[in-house]
């Protein structure tokens, strides 16, 4: 199984390196939209559109339905409108953030789950 890599970048900072990520349940449009914004951060990484019980194996899930699995693979639930900006870790590997989602947002939630 592939699981995030942290490699030191020029700044000196640690920099997230993620290999595939399944997108769960995500609607057409929103699915393009993450997408766009998952390439431009992480070209190299492989997306996967997959349907809610697919046991596939990524180095994240981020998924647009209550996600009723309780695995090792951390998870990022795109949840309702919300307030809050920040992603809320619920799990040891289930974090929700609120929508809506701009690419900012995502990116910093993403993060979030890795720290």
């Amino acid at each position: 199984m592939l699981r995030e890599i942290r490699t030191p970048n020029n700044q000196g900072k640690a920099k997230l390196v993620l290999h595939q990520i399944a997108l769960v349940d995500l609607d057409s449009e929103l699915a393009d939209y993450v997408c766009q914004i998952l390439r431009k951060r992480w070209p190299n990484a492989r997306l996967h559109l997959i349907a809610h019980n697919d046991p596939m194996q990524v180095d994240l899930r981020i998924c647009a339905t209550d996600p009723t699995w309780l695995d090792h693979i951390p998870t990022l639930w795109l949840w309702q409108l919300e307030r809050i900006n920040n992603a809320t870790q619920l799990t040891d590997t289930l974090w929700r953030a609120p929508m809506p989602m701009n690419s900012k947002r995502l990116l910093r939630a993403i993060t979030r789950v890795f720290e």
